[in-house]
């Protein structure tokens, strides 16, 4: 298989035909110092499976599909994303390129990103109830109760979210729109 070309905007990770984190891009320490996510310094995540870090059986199934797939074909997989925290959209992409042994190469690239005023919701932090909410792990969207799926803001609106001290326990799933995209590979 061919060289896949890492640069300072982007990240990548190699995983083994075990799935199996094997390498990280030369630049992820600098991507991920101050942030919050201690455990996604080298020394914890080399060596260990990606299912330890793909939360929500629904996103995992995709993933597993979409890896199968790739694997199988032994062609490129790419879409689109949302990477946000409390105080910035990061629209970003992920392109999963298959390596020789069944090993794959996922890189991923900010394409923008935008800040906003701080959505408590989104804050690892912040208390949270028994009580689930379930986020797109792809868009970033939240589903309400009757069904449809919204940016957070208008689920923190539409939810009155911003009125209880302790919030909802986010759980990831996946919204039709974004299944479908993902389906197409």
């Amino acid at each position: 298989m061919g060289w896949v070309q890492v640069n300072e905007e982007s990240f990548s990770y190699d995983i083994s035909a075990r799935n199996e984190v094997i390498k990280l891009s030369a630049n992820w320490v600098s991507l991920v110092e101050g942030s919050s996510v201690g455990e996604l310094a080298p020394d914890q995540i080399l060596g260990r499976s990606i299912w330890d870090f793909i939360s929500g059986r629904g996103t995992r199934h995709i993933f597993e599909i979409l890896f199968e797939k790739v694997r199988r074909r032994g062609e490129l997989a790419r879409f689109n994303f949302r990477c946000d925290s409390p105080d910035c959209r990061r629209f970003m992409s992920l392109e999963v390129h298959p390596l020789d042994a069944g090993s794959l190469r996922l890189v991923g690239r900010t394409l923008d990103s935008e800040y906003r005023p701080t959505v408590r919701l989104l804050d690892e932090g912040t208390a949270r109830t028994k009580d689930f909410l379930t986020v797109c792990s792809w868009c970033k969207c939240v589903r309400l109760p009757r069904g449809d799926w919204v940016e957070v803001e208008v689920a923190v609106q539409e939810l009155g979210l911003f009125q209880e001290a302790p919030l909802p326990t986010l759980t990831h799933g996946i919204c039709s729109d974004c299944e479908k995209q993902i389906e197409t590979f």
